[in-house]
């Protein structure tokens, strides 16, 4: 039977080797999900600059891009809140 301790180290190699075999997808979705919100808030930016119809147009078409960036927002946010960061090694006593 095994301890709690090798269960414990088993746990682990296999949670690092899940994550390690999607890392490689996740860091191109993740790169071109940071490209987008990049994109929303320089055009953000613009919108909050522009003057007259120029303003106008801007913000239809930051309107626009909204859905695009809350999706880019919560793959980042999921992405890094399954990227083992927040995982924790919890041993019993014996």
């Amino acid at each position: 039977m095994l301890t709690t301790r090798a269960v414990v180290v088993l746990l682990s190699v296999f949670c690092f080797s899940v994550n390690a075999s999607g890392s490689e997808s996740n860091r191109a979705e993740v790169l071109e999900a940071k490209a987008t919100i990049k994109k929303y808030q320089e055009l953000r930016k613009l919108c909050a600059i522009s003057k007259g119809m120029a303003r106008k147009e801007c913000f239809s078409a930051l309107r626009d891009a909204n859905q695009d960036y809350k999706a880019a927002k919560s793959v980042v946010a999921e992405l890094k809140a399954d990227d083992g960061a927040n995982l924790r090694l919890v041993s019993s006593v014996e």
